[in-house]
């Protein structure tokens, strides 16, 4: 059974492969969209402290750079992902006799 990564090991994925688009890094940006969705259901939107202290999670920012490494994935695949499926239209042919 994997162990659950822990806020920090989560937030330190997050810093470190956010650079997949300077390197180029179809891998580390996999990893950069997992680092995402982990701290989406992590943290709190926010958090009070026992002396009275908020802290406020821009969560929606988080959500636009887990959607902008998807966009920047599919537009860049690398020669291991599969294919995207193709499709076709074959109204241009007929049967023939």
């Amino acid at each position: 059974m994997a162990t659950t990564p822990t806020l920090a090991t989560i937030r330190q994925n997050y810093v470190t492969y956010s650079s997949y688009e300077e390197d180029g890094d179809q891998s580390a940006c996999r990893s950069f969209i997992t680092a995402c969705r982990r701290l989406l259901v992590m943290l709190p939107a926010e958090s009070e402290g026992a002396d009275r202290s908020r802290v406020k999670f821009e969560l929606a920012e988080i959500t636009k750079a887990m959607e902008y490494a998807q966009a920047w994935l599919a537009a860049n695949p690398s020669a291991s992902d599969p294919p995207a499926s193709l499709h076709h239209d074959f109204s241009a042919f007929t049967e023939r006799d």
